[in-house]
């Protein structure tokens, strides 16, 4: 396959044999560039700006930014010039959606995350871009996608690019591995010889070997099943050991003999917001997209969505970037103990303290957070300055964290605003909106920023005079309708009083997935009758013995799982736990009126109302055609799984009387279940009818029912007695057939 276009020219100096054939096999430059340093591992060739994957890359001589557009299934490769011109940019199609990309002397690797069938291509490009002009206008309809076609892919691949002078200086791929669907992040070892990369919804780390990338050899080392949502990859220096980022949960993936035949996998804890946790409680996290090592080596950061840190106002927890001590094995910050009166606040040149009443103590709240990140999604070092660049998508901004202490989200140096043109309400922004990827120039004095939502190119002049930093470029257009592009804006961000409240709907439904927490929806009694609202922990509503003006023995916490959307949207309804919404719209509205002041926003007092309805009906739009679910390899069933499916399918069973196959496996029909062991943190349920939920890619949202209390497929079907169908004529070789055809569907 080749691909190429006119770029500013890099690599390929010297090619010798004249302009290569147009083929997959065929060699691509491996000279230097004039005017870079030399790569240590290679001197006949310039060193990488970065081997650690992102959405964007800058080639090693700093001209050209090349931009994953995972929403366009292309590259986009701009001028890396304060001047940039939009006519500048060009756009390589690719096979299907990239997430991250490496560019190094000579080669561009690229991760994509599905290779979709002929026919999920043909249902995928109906509703991608560039979108038909009469569909460019306020009051076109969804494209409601169907998910049992547009999931079917061939597997993700890795790809390689060499840049070609006999293409004008354009891109040509060299080489393409498959590997596991939903190939994701990329980082490649300091010598160039191996890369790693993870594939989120598969739950895998493939180890590859890319040393003979540009001569189109790409093979397999080994691939490592690991927990799910795999997603950030750092390497260290020494290029031995790799630590993995995940979606959701708190752990690292460590991997370590990288350079051997046989690398491993094992869990390195990390735990979160420890500093910020109360008392005996643990809490859990979100959004762990980009881990980050410092220049030595020595130190790990992860910025991500702490579930139940406690901060003032902190209903839904606090972003924390929890620190790894590389040497120990251990987290740099301090857990909070009874009775200490300080805690170590910086670890550089010798330790600072902050006396600080609030940060160690028992009762009471840990200290707020001003200006800070909210939903972490990109990060890079910055050594000249020891400090972070992160990357806040729910917010539009970039802000720059002191790395030197235990948590940096507590320490915000500077903030860069990106987003512009708000709506009237701030809800969204027309240019920089959900900056998703970020890269450092070598010399650390610009950042390149991409943001998601609005298709733009910000260049940060990181020493510049303030009100002169920021440059904009706007690559692309959104593909999609016009009030289904206004609802993937809507979707990241947390600015909206009315929609979000200060998180995002792509916090807790990160690509429409799910956090995998159990969320306590608090219903209490103030002035003006009942109302109700989420919290991360039960913990947080202790402020001065009152929860929002309610006593706080009053009010009830119910347990409410994160349910994956993507791709369960088709139907009309209903929707909710208990079914209680008729429709997406009503079921948009009541889950908004449990966020912050937002029953304020939503009552027909509100003169505004009808405008926040209008904003969700595009963000349901966004969300049935724009939001695809998880890529899923078409294949037989094995042994096993067939014999699943032959239970499933059983009269004795009774699974397809709720979760019926031709309505997206359910019935859509609330049924009394009987009260389930209520589990500490909640309250009794009052209401134990709870709807059929779809069996939709249930094999990757554990944990199971609406509190969690099945952390595995397995243990869900080994407890259900005749509860849901009946399995207890089941003996445990049918009942794990049973778990593992479910995780088929």
């Amino acid at each position: 396959m080749t691909l190429s276009l006119a770029v500013v020219g890099w690599g390929c100096q010297g090619q010798e044999g004249g302009a290569p054939a147009p083929s997959a096999s065929t060699p691509g430059s491996s000279a230097s560039i004039d005017g870079g340093p030399v790569d240590p591992a290679n001197p006949t060739r310039a060193a990488a700006v970065t081997l650690q994957g992102s959405g964007i890359a800058l080639t090693p001589d700093e001209r050209t930014a090349i931009i994953a557009g995972e929403d366009s299934d292309a590259l986009f490769i701009v001028p890396a010039k304060t001047d940039s011109k939009r006519e500048e940019v060009k756009m390589l199609a690719l096979p299907g959606p990239p997430a991250q990309v490496v560019a190094m002397d000579g080669l561009v690797l690229v991760t994509i995350r599905t290779l979709p069938t002929a026919e999920a291509k043909v249902a995928r490009d109906v509703i991608k871009g560039p979108a038909p002009a009469e569909q460019q206008k306020r009051g076109t309809p969804a494209i409601r996608f169907d998910p049992s076609v547009v999931k079917k892919s061939q597997g993700g691949l890795l790809l390689a690019f060499a840049p070609d002078a006999a293409f004008d200086g354009g891109l040509r791929e060299v080489a393409r591995l498959t590997l596991a669907p939903d190939a994701w992040g990329l980082a490649v070892t300091p010598d160039g010889a191996r890369a790693v990369v993870t594939s989120a919804w598969s739950g895998e780390v493939s180890v590859v070997d890319v040393s003979g990338a540009r001569e189109g050899k790409l093979a397999k080392v080994t691939t490592l099943s690991v927990a799910r949502e795999p997603r950030g990859v750092a390497v260290s220096p020494d290029g031995k050991t790799a630590y993995i980022s995940h979606l959701v949960g708190t752990s690292l993936t460590r991997i370590d003999d990288l350079d051997q035949a046989s690398p491993r996998a094992s869990e390195q804890a990390l735990p979160a917001a420890i500093s910020r946790t109360a008392l005996g409680t643990k809490v859990n996290a979100s959004l762990g997209y980009a881990p980050v090592i410092d220049a030595e080596g020595k130190t790990l950061f992860l910025p991500r969505h702490a579930l139940g840190a406690e901060g003032m106002e902190s209903w839904w927890g606090l972003p924390t970037v929890d620190t790894l001590d590389i040497p120990t094995g251990k987290p740099l910050q301090p857990a909070r103990v009874a009775g200490s009166p300080k805690h170590a606040l910086a670890f550089d040149g010798g330790a600072r303290f902050m006396p600080a009443p609030e940060w160690g103590a028992i009762e009471g709240f840990g200290p707020s957070q001003e200006e800070g990140v909210v939903q972490p999604r990109a990060a890079v070092y910055r050594k000249k300055s020891k400090t972070l660049l992160v990357a806040s998508e729910g917010f539009d901004r970039v802000v720059e964290l002191d790395a030197r202490v235990p948590d940096p989200a507590m320490m915000p140096v500077r903030t860069f605003p990106i987003g512009d043109g708000y709506d009237k309400f701030g809800d969204y922004a027309k240019s920089g909106g959900a900056p998703s990827a970020i890269v450092l120039s070598r010399d650390e004095t610009v950042a390149w920023v991409f943001c998601r939502s609005t298709f733009d190119l910000a260049r940060i002049e990181l020493d510049g005079a303030p009100g002169k930093q920021l440059t904009m470029l706007h690559v692309a257009d959104d593909g999609l309708p016009f009030d289904a592009a206004l609802g993937r804006r809507l979707y990241y961000n947390a600015r909206s009083d009315a929609l979000s409240g200060g998180l995002g709907c792509a916090s807790c439904h990160p690509d429409g997935r799910d956090d995998g927490y159990v969320w306590r929806e608090a219903h209490f009694t103030q002035e003006g009758g009942k109302t109700s609202r989420f919290l991360a922990l039960r913990e947080l509503s202790k402020f001065n013995g009152m929860f929002m003006g309610a006593p706080v023995e009053d009010a009830k916490f119910y347990a409410r799982q994160t349910p994956m959307i993507a791709g369960r949207l088709r139907a009309d309804g209903p929707y909710g736990w208990h079914g209680e919404n008729k429709d997406v719209l009503d079921r948009l509205i009541a889950g908004f009126s449990l966020h912050r002041g937002n029953w304020q926003r939503w009552s027909a007092a509100n003169k505004d109302v009808g405008q926040d309805v209008a904003k969700v009906d595009y963000l349901a739009d966004y969300l049935r055609s724009g939001l695809l679910p998880p890529p899923v390899v078409e294949r037989e069933l094995d042994a096993v799984e067939t014999k699943g499916k032959e239970i499933f399918e059983s009269k004795q069973a009774k699974c397809t009387s709720c979760h019926v196959p031709e309505t997206e496996l359910t019935d859509r029909k609330s049924y009394e279940l009987g009260r389930l062991r209520t589990l500490a943190g909640f309250d009794e349920e009052e209401n134990d009818a709870f709807k059929t939920p779809s069996l939709r890619f249930i094999g990757g949202s554990a944990p199971y029912f609406h509190d969690g209390s099945a952390a595995t497929l397995d243990d869900l079907v080994r407890n259900n007695g005749n509860r849901m169908g009946d399995t207890r004529h089941l003996q445990p070789d049918d009942q794990k057939a049973l778990a593992a055809y479910l995780r088929t569907l």
